[in-house]
């Protein structure tokens, strides 16, 4: 799937987000589904952590991925 990142400055983003993101913030990076957030989170495609249900993005491999970093 080609993903389309929001063209921003990452050095901001890397200032403006916190080191670890929840689905609903890291997806509006990539615009992609949550869905989809989660498949890359599972697949190890970003790196990020399973909270009880829930996915922590890691905010530097999600920019690396959007090749913004």
């Amino acid at each position: 799937m080609d993903v389309t990142c929001i063209p921003k400055d990452a050095n901001r983003l890397r200032t403006d987000l916190p080191l670890l993101l929840d689905v609903e913030t890291a997806k509006q990076i990539p615009q992609v589904s949550g869905r989809y957030m989660r498949t890359l989170c599972s697949t190890g495609q970003v790196q990020a952590i399973k909270c009880g249900k829930n996915w922590r993005v890691n905010r530097d491999s999600l920019l690396a991925y959007c090749g913004l970093a």
